[in-house]
């Protein structure tokens, strides 16, 4: 195997590392104390359950942000129908 692959493997992750963790930074310091408040009211087991939902709806939106994806089809909200 190439020496090549590893090394720019190490600056990508050189390069990444302070913006993950600033990233990090952001979403984790918004969250902590309506985290506490779902942990007093529902208990610990369940606020780690929504951290999980939001983590992966964070993932999400950032995978579609990053690589620019558009939805396949057009909202059904945005016909201009109005119930």
């Amino acid at each position: 195997m190439s020496d090549r692959i590893p090394r720019l493997a190490l600056e990508l992750a050189e390069m990444l590392r302070p913006r993950v963790a600033r990233l990090t930074q952001l979403l984790a310091l918004s969250v902590a104390g309506e985290l506490e408040e779902v942990a007093d009211r529902s208990g610990a087991e369940r606020a780690v359950g929504v951290l999980l939902v939001i983590g992966r709806y964070v993932a999400h939106a950032a995978f579609v942000n990053a690589l620019e994806i558009r939805p396949p089809v057009p909202s059904i909200f945005e016909d201009g129908f109005e119930p």
